[in-house]
C-alpha cells in the first residue's frame, strides 16, 4: 500500500495544497478528499515524481465532509470524468451527507446544461456519480480496500475512515477536536494520518504529543497551517509518498 500526499494544507495555506491524499494497492488507487484545483495538483506531482497517479488514474473518491477544502475540486472532475471520459465518479459519501452533498452543494451548477440546439438540458445526479452511502459501525468494499467509518468531533459532523487492503492499513481522522476514543480507533491501523491545527473544532498538537510513544510512532500530520510546529511528531509535505 503506498500512499501519496496531493497536499497537507489547511484551507487557509498559502504554502500548500488543501490536504488530500491517493491510497493505492493492487492498482487501484482512492482519493480521500477532493480540494481545487486537482488538475492543477495532480499534474505538478505527476512532473515530480512519474509514478503519482495523474486524473485518469483516479479509481473512486471518498469525502468525509462538506467543507470547500475536502470537497471543492468535485464539481469539476465529475464534469470532466462524465464529458471527456464518458463516465461517472464511484463517489463514496457518509451517509449523513448522501442526500446533501448534491442537493446542497452541487446540484445548482451540475443540473442544468444547454443541447446542440439549445435545448435546456437537466441532469440527474445519477449521470455524473455512483454514490454509494458508508456507514458507521460497518464494513465497505472499495476495489482492494475494505472501509470502515467513524463520526468526528468537527464544526460540522465529519467521519474519519480505516482503509484496509488485508495486509496493511491506514487511518485517517478527516477535521477533529482531540477525541481518545477517536485515536482508540484509529489506533488499530499501521499508519495515523491525523490533521492538527488551531481552534476548537481541531486537534491541538500538544494532545498528540501527549500520546503513548507507539501511537505517535506510527503518526503522521495533516491539515497543517503555514509554519507549524508539530513537537515531536512527523509532518507529512506535499508530494512525499509513503510506503505502508
Amino acid at each position: 500500500m503506498k500512499i501519496f500526499f496531493n497536499g497537507v494544507g489547511d484551507a487557509f495555506s498559502k504554502q500548500s495544497y488543501n490536504t488530500s491524499f491517493i491510497v493505492q494497492s493492487n492498482g487501484y488507487n482512492l482519493l480521500v478528499e477532493c480540494p481545487h484545483p486537482l488538475f492543477k495538483i495532480l499534474a505538478e506531482r505527476k512532473q515530480e515524481k512519474p509514478e503519482w497517479p495523474d486524473i485518469d488514474d483516479i479509481n473512486g473518491i471518498y469525502i468525509s465532509h462538506l467543507h470547500g477544502d475536502h470537497m471543492n475540486g468535485l464539481e469539476g472532475y465529475a464534469f470532466y470524468k462524465k464529458f471527456v471520459k464518458g463516465q461517472p465518479v464511484d463517489l463514496y459519501v457518509p451517509y449523513y451527507y448522501a442526500d446533501m452533498i448534491w442537493d446542497h452543494r452541487l446540484r445548482t451548477s451540475m443540473e442544468t446544461g444547454i443541447g446542440k440546439d439549445e435545448e435546456s438540458i437537466t441532469f440527474p445526479e445519477k449521470f455524473f456519480f455512483n454514490k454509494e452511502k458508508v456507514y458507521p459501525d460497518s464494513y465497505h468494499d472499495i476495489g482492494p480496500f475494505i472501509i470502515s467509518i467513524k463520526q468526528t468531533k468537527h464544526h460540522m459532523p465529519s467521519f474519519a475512515i480505516i482503509i484496509d487492503d488485508g495486509n496493511k492499513s491506514v487511518g485517517y481522522s478527516s477535521d477533529t477536536k482531540f477525541d481518545m476514543s477517536l485515536m482508540k480507533w484509529l489506533s488499530n491501523a499501521d499508519l495515523i494520518i491525523h490533521e492538527s491545527n488551531y481552534g476548537p473544532g481541531h486537534t491541538n498538537w500538544n494532545d498528540l504529543n501527549s500520546l503513548e510513544k507507539n501511537i505517535r510512532n506510527k503518526m503522521i500530520l495533516v491539515h497543517l497551517p503555514d509554519n507549524f510546529d508539530a513537537g515531536a511528531i512527523a509532518k507529512a509535505e506535499d508530494g512525499m509518498i509513503l510506503e505502508v
